[in-house]
């Protein structure tokens, strides 16, 4: 399986009804990478893609919510699962996130991949293996919502 990168500059807007409205532009890769290595937001607005931004917002009348600058990397060819691995056989796992209390589910999970405690439909996040080893990088490397560590306290399996 081949990898194939494909840069994007993404600019939010909001209307007067509130609707959400993004356009995204294809960027080569080098002017993504000198956006990222912008040392602040106004390096990042003199860039190419922050001028690209600024002259698509005189644009319009609509209030700019949110931009972000990504690489989408696509794998070809795909090789799909067998046709009894359906996206609604989810994990979830509960985490706390400072004061607030989140989830993240898991599709089309792997049963393989965690130990479910006896006559439970939850899953017993001590236990040794994949999921275990998830949960460390899961709370180490992200952040909740609201920007703080995360903290997973529960899973469960989901039909």
């Amino acid at each position: 399986m081949a990898n194939y990168p494909t840069w994007f500059a993404s600019l939010t807007v909001r209307d007067g009804a509130q609707r959400a409205s993004t356009i995204q532009f294809r960027v080569p890769e080098a002017t993504a990478k000198l956006y990222f290595a912008a040392a602040d937001k106004a390096a990042r607005d003199a860039t190419a893609i922050g001028l690209l931004f600024a002259a698509f917002l005189t644009l319009t009348g609509a209030t700019e919510q949110m931009r972000s600058v990504t690489v989408q990397d696509e794998a070809a060819p795909v090789s799909y699962p067998a046709e009894t691995v359906l996206r609604g056989n989810k994990i979830v796992a509960g985490y706390h996130s400072g004061a607030g209390d989140f989830n993240i589910t898991v599709p089309a999970r792997d049963e393989t991949a965690y130990t479910q405690k006896e006559n439970s439909i939850e899953i017993d996040i001590a236990a040794a293996g994949d999921f275990a080893d998830w949960i460390t990088l899961f709370e180490s490397t992200a952040l909740g919502p609201n920007g703080l560590a995360v903290d997973v306290f529960k899973a469960y399996v989901n039909d």
